[in-house]
Order: structure tokens, then sequence, then C-alpha cells
């Protein structure tokens, strides 16, 4: 005569946990994802507006990261307290990063800033207040030609 053996299941509790632990994982790497193109930056020229927010990145077809010089998509407040959707360059971060010359040297700074463009990549203001990255310098020249400090 042959016995029956019971299989014990896993209990509910314990499936349950394992599910929303992998849901949590994929969205905390969802959010990590997007989080490099929403923030704030202040504005490094005299065009009037205080504080940009970014909401995208130029080039690219999948979510990127943003670096000193590259173009993005912002949201500044203009004269009257209207918020305007403008193109800006970022001029500093404060994320440490390598310098794409290659040199070795690596690079951050106490704030993000940015400087609002036009369509054709030149800048709408006169000055630039504060020191720009190397990198944006040599990648905008105008930028850099209107910049007191290039570090």
């Amino acid at each position: 005569m042959m016995e029956a053996r019971r299989v014990r299941k896993a209990p509910k509790v314990i499936l349950t946990l394992l599910a929303l632990g992998t849901l949590f994982l994929m969205l905390a790497q969802w959010s990590v994802a997007e989080s490099s193109t929403d923030f704030a930056v202040a504005c490094a020229d005299n065009t009037g507006c205080r504080k940009l927010r970014v909401i995208g990145a130029i080039g690219g077809k999948h979510v990127r990261r943003i670096n000193a010089g590259d173009m993005v998509v912002v949201v500044g407040k203009t004269k009257g307290g209207q918020a305007k959707v403008m193109k800006a360059v970022i001029v500093r971060l404060r994320k440490m990063q390598y310098s794409w010359l290659g040199n070795g040297f690596m690079t951050h700074f106490d704030q993000n800033a940015a400087v609002v463009v036009d369509a054709n990549g030149d800048p709408v203001g006169s000055s630039i207040k504060g020191p720009i990255a190397k990198d944006a310098a040599l990648r905008w020249p105008k930028i850099g030609a209107i910049a007191r400090t290039i570090v």
C-alpha cells in the first residue's frame, strides 16, 4: 500500500511579499531612469529668469543622463510671472563627472545652472554670472565668449 505524501505549499503571504518586492524594485529603477530630466537649475545669465525646471533633454532616443554642455528643454518664469517653455544649455552641475576631453580631470560645482538659448544655440542674455564648465564653453563657443570664468 502506497502512502500519499503531502506537498507543502508556500503561504500566500510570502508570495504576496515577493510580488510586492519585485514591483517595488521595478518602480525604483523606473524613477531613477526618469529623474535625470526633472530637476531645478538656477539661471546663470541676465535674462530675468530665476529658477528653471528641466523637463526634457534634446537629442538621443532613450532616457539619457544630462552632462555639462547638453541642451535641454526648460520651463521658466519670464516678465509678468508667466511660465514659458525655452531651450537652455547646462553650464554647471553638482554631479562629479569626467571631462569629455579625455584628460582624466573630474569637475563639479556647488549648484546646477543653465543659460537660456534661442533655437540656433545663441545665448539670449548678454552676460553669465559665475563660472562655467570647460566642456560647455568648448561645445558652445558663443556661451564661452560671454562667460567671465571658465573652469
